[in-house]
């Protein structure tokens, strides 16, 4: 059986997942690419981005296993 909230704790880090790695693939570009457009400003805001997704994903993942650990384990003592 499945579980609606597993499900949308996962979508959710999912969805982060591609956040961050759009976020680094830009980066990444902006190292290897000779016309260097984006300004300091845009930089420090994508640095910001890939953080603050990290750490959602780290919320995420922490919301996951406290959901398996108070929900699941239960049904499975039971």
């Amino acid at each position: 059986m499945r579980c609606p909230i597993c499900e949308d704790l996962h979508r959710d880090q999912s969805r982060e997942c591609q956040t961050e790695a759009k976020a680094v693939l830009q980066q990444r570009f902006r190292l290897i690419s000779w016309l260097r457009l984006e300004t300091r400003a845009e930089e420090r805001e994508t640095e910001a981005i890939v953080l603050n997704s990290r750490k959602r994903q780290v919320q995420i993942a922490a919301r996951i296993d406290l959901h398996k650990a108070n929900h699941h384990s239960v049904e499975a003592a039971g």
